[in-house]
């Protein structure tokens, strides 16, 4: 009950036909119904390397299919994203410790955490 035809495939220990269906975009984290397991869990629960081999290729091609068809509107996002940033103050509060308190800085850190996104992004994928 409730079997995607890759999940079935597997089941069936039909490399051939879990190939094909992989190479025409099955969906590999599908759930068939509510309670379902996706075909990927159950290779891994059953342990079995060579659908899981099969599995991992196909997921990360669709992953790049996806990235190269949507690429002009994922870098525009990232392009768009507001500069932040966070800043924390670090204070030793204590009435045991009042002698170190007085003598230890009080410390700001500012972290800018767009620019690296946004850097790693630029260097990665040169637009």
């Amino acid at each position: 009950m409730g079997n995607s035809p890759l999940l079935l495939a597997i089941k069936l220990n039909r490399l051939d036909a879990i190939k094909v269906l992989c190479d025409n975009n099955a969906e590999i984290k599908h759930f068939a119904y509510e309670d379902a397991i996706t075909p990927y869990d159950y290779s891994i629960i059953n342990k079995n390397a060579n659908v899981l081999k099969i599995l991992v290729n196909a997921f990360k091609k669709q992953k790049l299919t996806y990235w190269h068809q949507n690429q002009k509107e994922l870098k525009e996002v990232i392009k768009n994203i507001p500069d932040f940033s966070m800043v924390f103050t670090v204070s030793l509060n204590s009435t045991i410790f009042s002698v170190i308190k007085s003598i230890t800085p009080k410390d700001v850190f500012k972290v800018n955490l767009y620019l690296k996104i946004k850097k790693d992004f630029e260097k990665r994928f040169k637009y």
